[in-house]
């Protein structure tokens, strides 16, 4: 009900309510986008995917998260927001998918920025239904220029094999890298650090979870 209250104010608030995106702080990649995005005008936006937050798992709790960020990122509201705004009687009413989706393409459109990257992460925790949709709206972002970055475990069944017009890249982690991460994480963590040190076990930790970890 707290949200509705907002809706009446004015469009930039009323796209600000649409959605809560519990985002991770940093990335690697994200971080990189960032970085580049602030001097080339370039727009990026981001979704994290996580077994954790079921809640999450909805193709218009993603949409909304992508128009959220892209328009923020901008100090003029995009024309199309404040359209939609009109459109939904003053915010009265909760945008569709399809009017999401709109948004962003009308965003991509009128060259809002001089690039569009929406990254994904971890698209083997995101429910069938939801992966399905996503690789339909991927294919028509990529359509209007926009440029998709994902990152999955291998084999979920919809991207196995990926979209022919994919450019796929495997990494896997070396047992070396793995095993200084564990030894770092350990070295963090007083109590664990004690415990195994006392029981000399800290080889036997560490050789168990990189084996189980199997390059991931």
């Amino acid at each position: 009900m707290l949200v509705k209250q907002f809706y009446g104010a004015d469009p930039l608030l009323f796209l600000l309510t649409l959605a809560t995106c519990n985002l991770p702080l940093s990335s690697v990649a994200i971080d990189d986008m960032l970085s580049l995005a602030a001097g080339r005008n370039y727009g990026v936006a981001y979704f994290y995917f996580s077994v954790d937050r079921p809640h999450e798992q909805d193709f218009h709790h993603v949409l909304s998260c992508l128009a959220k960020q892209l328009t923020t990122q901008k100090e003029q509201l995009p024309e199309s927001v404040g359209c939609l705004y009109d459109e939904l009687q003053h915010g009265s009413a909760t945008p569709t998918s399809h009017q999401l989706q709109n948004v962003i393409v009308s965003i991509a459109k009128a060259k809002t920025f001089s690039r569009i990257f929406f990254i994904f992460d971890a698209l083997d925790e995101c429910k069938q239904g939801l992966r399905h949709d996503l690789l339909s709206f991927f294919k028509d972002m990529t359509d209007q220029g926009i440029n998709i970055f994902a990152t999955s475990r291998p084999n979920p069944q919809e991207i196995d094999p990926p979209p022919c017009n994919a450019v796929t890249i495997e990494l896997s982690a070396k047992d070396n890298d793995l095993r200084m991460y564990i030894l770092n994480q350990i070295d963090k963590m007083l109590n664990p650090r004690s415990l195994l040190s006392k029981n000399h076990r800290t080889e036997e930790v560490v050789t168990a979870i990189t084996q189980k970890a199997n390059g991931m």
